[in-house]
């Protein structure tokens, strides 16, 4: 009875992480959006035609951005790629 007490806890502790996650990452793809945008207002306003097609650091750079803004949100890009494909290889049914 012990065990499985423990195995019930231990299944709400992981499921509550899971949505704490679930919520960062809605976070992270609100911000991105809001970023999205503000980047296609910046490269309306320097007569840059918005091909979101285009890789975002691509486009970062070109409306003038620093480097170390591209190198971040190219680092940020790369971890939340990770994270997703992590996601879809250990959910059940999302192979």
């Amino acid at each position: 009875m012990r065990q499985s007490r423990e195995s019930s806890i231990e299944a709400e502790l992981t499921a509550s992480e899971v949505e704490r996650l679930r919520a960062r990452l809605l976070e992270a793809l609100r911000d991105i959006k809001e970023f999205e945008k503000r980047l296609r207002d910046e490269e309306k306003k320097l007569g840059i035609t918005p091909v979101p097609s285009k890789p975002v650091v691509e486009r970062m750079a070109a409306v003038g951005m620093p480097q170390k803004a591209i190198d971040m949100m190219s680092d940020m890009l790369d971890t939340l790629t990770e994270i997703a494909l992590s996601y879809i290889g250990e959910t059940p049914g999302r192979n």
